[in-house]
């Protein structure tokens, strides 16, 4: 391997927090909604539909169709 499996863990996990504080600004409720869903999605399916989700839930929240 190209990187040691336990250097590379380090550097997701800091990574992982180091987005994750990017979140403890989110006072509203709709925005951890949408944080929690990308996040589901992109460990279920694909970090590619996650996103799209995740642009059309913010979208769909904005224009009031969806309300959280």
């Amino acid at each position: 391997a190209l990187i040691p499996e336990a250097a590379l863990g380090c550097l997701l996990f800091y990574s992982g927090i180091d987005l994750a504080a990017a979140a403890r600004g989110m006072e509203k409720r709709s925005d951890f909604f949408v944080i929690l869903a990308v996040a589901a999605l992109s460990l279920a399916m694909n970090p590619a539909v996650a996103f799209v989700a995740g642009f059309l839930l913010v979208k769909g929240i904005e224009k009031s169709w969806i309300r959280i």
